[in-house]
Order: structure tokens, then sequence, then C-alpha cells
């Protein structure tokens, strides 16, 4: 939206049948109104192998999100004192398998 800010890096390598994609994500929502913003760093990586119709993804993002909810106040977040539960930090792997139909329609 108009109050935040994104900044992505991604970059892809492929071999033959791989590919991997690491990426850098860092976002803050709420920058307009005053208030520390929300931020989120997260990493990820994607890693792609292709085996004739078949495709395996393996993908891991490790995200950190801080002051969830707007609720720490200018003095917690420069005194470096945030709410505990202001504070998250997420893993997530997930596994994906992929079969390719080809097929004529008459």
């Amino acid at each position: 939206g108009s109050d935040s800010d994104d900044f992505y890096v991604f970059f892809s390598f492929k071999k033959n049948d791989f590919t991997f994609i690491p990426g850098f994500n860092f976002e803050r929502h709420g920058i307009v109104i005053g208030n520390p913003p929300e931020v989120k760093i997260e990493l990820r990586l994607s890693v792609i192998y292709r085996y004739k119709n078949w495709i395996f993804d393996l993908y891991y993002e490790n995200e950190y999100f801080e002051n969830i909810g707007f609720v720490n106040s200018n003095d917690n977040v420069w005194l470096n004192n945030p709410i505990p539960s202001s504070i998250r930090r997420t893993n997530t792997i997930i596994f994906k398998l992929q079969k390719n139909l080809n097929f004529k329609i008459n």
C-alpha cells in the first residue's frame, strides 16, 4: 500500500535439470503514521529438479517479524526493548511434487 515499502532481491542459477533460486525480502508497513513500522525480513531458497514430466520443488523460508500490530512505542524501539509478543520468527519448508500431463484433444 501507500504506507509501505519493499526491497526484494532474487537470483537464479540453472544447470541441467536443477534450478536454485535464493531470495531476500525486507518490508516495512505503516511508515507514514509516525509510530515505529511493522518490519519483516525474509530469506528464502527454492531448489527445483526436473525429471522427465515431473518437477520436484523444495522451498525453505525464514521470516522475522517485528512490531506486529504496531504495539511498540517509539521508546520501546529506540531503546531496543520491544514487547516480546510483537516479535515472531517462522521457518517454513514446503515440498512440492508436480506431474505435467501432455495430451491431445481432437
